[in-house]
């Protein structure tokens, strides 16, 4: 057996806003046509996308004020061992 997780031995895409409404979009088709049985999974993509727009969002806040900090260059902040 090999040691590691799934994503060190595999490159998988980062997970977007666009492809998380792809995945509800698909899950509110199969819905509409056989029932509720996956809402739960319907659920937690609406989760999962108000997250990450959350975290988009409060990145872009943070990106703005680092830039305005430091006359538009993003400084980079490196950790200093002890």
């Amino acid at each position: 057996m090999t040691s590691g997780n799934i994503a060190s031995r595999h490159r998988y895409p980062p997970v977007t806003l666009e492809t998380i409404a792809e995945a509800m979009d698909i899950l509110a088709a199969i819905i509409a046509r056989d029932g509720p049985a996956v809402l739960p999974l319907y659920e937690r993509l609406e989760l999962e996308y108000q997250l990450l727009e959350t975290r988009t969002d409060t990145m872009s806040r943070v990106m703005a004020r680092a830039g305005r900090h430091t006359g538009g260059n993003v400084i980079s902040l490196n950790r200093v061992a002890s």
